[in-house]
């Protein structure tokens, strides 16, 4: 990951972990179909469980960088238009666009993004694996 602007309070990750997050986030494409089934299969078909914790870590990392840098936005006035569950889709749809797309997200993005609906159901879904 060559930009760390905003992933800045996991010190247990290094930027290996975030390389290799990214490229499976690259790899699945889930804003092609928003099918976290799918991606739960490609995660089975293709990583040991070792890897499976990996990617989860620092997804949820990921998620919740993104919960602190945005919860009193997203409480505040004029706020994020979004219940709970949404909050947490809409954290996880940022995530699954991509390194670019998570790095260069703003207030005003996770606004519209919410407003026009435009998030799917979670992508953390995905890690759901028995």
């Amino acid at each position: 990951m060559k930009n760390l602007k905003s992933f800045r309070m996991f010190e247990s990750l290094d930027v290996s972990d975030l390389d290799f997050f990214w490229d499976f986030v690259n790899k699945v494409n889930y804003k092609s179909d928003n099918d976290y089934g799918r991606v739960s299969m490609y995660l089975v078909d293709n990583y040991s469980k070792e890897e499976i914790k990996k990617l989860e870590k620092v997804y949820r990392d990921l998620h919740e960088d993104l919960y602190n840098k945005y919860k009193d936005d997203w409480l505040g006035e004029p706020g994020i238009n979004a219940s709970d569950d949404s909050w947490n889709d809409l954290r996880a749809d940022v995530i699954s666009r991509g390194e670019r797309f998570y790095n260069n997200i703003n207030l005003r993005k996770l606004q519209l993004m919410a407003d026009m609906n435009d998030y799917s159901e979670n992508f953390g879904y995905s890690f759901q694996i028995d």
